[in-house]
């Protein structure tokens, strides 16, 4: 866990020592950010992503994601747990991104990505360390933050092993069968670069052993054949497809 704060709280130093917000509009945001008046940028963020002139807009999501990471950061600030200050960060993130995407006219996310994309690699880093610690439904928890950032099939695939591994069997199944269809659709094959793919693969592995252990044999041999196009050609894991 201190690697996993350690990383966050990198992050967090690289961003706000950066903080300005390139290509924004809103200078009572952005005049309150730079005077360390983090609490009333935050309110007045978030009042304007409860506007209905200005819930759409990406950048009031973006300035509510730097306090939440500002308030986390500061070991003096107490009024939220870490936990939750970390989830508001993430779940900010996810609608900054999702709401700059759909302005045709916003490009705060090309021209604001590092925070963004620090936040997938955060969001992986602590899906797989509680995925180390056996809590497979939190591992999916961040997984699906991550993926609400970026819709993308192998990330969908690791949420669905994990879910089943949480016993949350007809969901993962959903989820599995979806990202398999998506990467066949694709062409995808497995490359076991990332910690993703790792977080993947070992999910996948675990995901199997479990279903044989409970007596679901035929679910296991299923899914082996079903997934045998994406997985078969890693060493790694050819000797599951054998």
């Amino acid at each position: 866990m201190k690697k996993i704060i350690l990383t966050f709280s990198l992050i967090i130093f690289c961003i706000t020592v950066n903080c300005q917000v390139v290509g924004g509009k809103y200078n009572d945001l952005f005049d309150k950010f730079i005077m360390a008046e983090y609490q009333g940028c935050l309110d007045d963020a978030l009042k304007y992503t409860e506007k209905d002139k200005t819930r759409r807009e990406a950048e009031p999501y973006l300035y509510a994601l730097m306090v939440y990471m500002k308030f986390y950061n500061d070991p003096d600030y107490l009024e939220f747990d870490k936990d939750d200050l970390l989830k508001d960060a993430l779940k900010y993130a996810a609608k900054f991104v999702k709401y700059d995407e759909k302005d045709e006219e916003s490009y705060l996310l090309s021209q604001n990505l590092y925070p963004i994309v620090e936040f997938r690699k955060l969001s992986v880093e602590l899906a797989d360390y509680f995925y180390i610690e056996e809590n497979y439904r939190k591992s999916a928890y961040f997984l699906k933050k991550y993926y609400k950032v970026q819709e993308i099939p192998e990330l969908l695939l690791a949420i669905g092993n994990c879910q089943i591994l949480s016993r949350n069997t007809a969901e993962g199944e959903r989820n599995i069968t979806m990202a398999l269809e998506q990467l066949k659709n694709n062409n995808a094959t497995f490359n076991n670069h990332s910690l993703l793919d790792i977080l993947t693969s070992k999910s996948f592995k675990d995901q199997v052993e479990f279903l044989n252990a409970n007596d679901e044999k035929q679910k296991a041999t299923d899914l082996i054949n079903l997934s045998a196009f994406y997985f078969k050609k890693d060493p790694q894991m050819a000797p599951l497809f054998n």
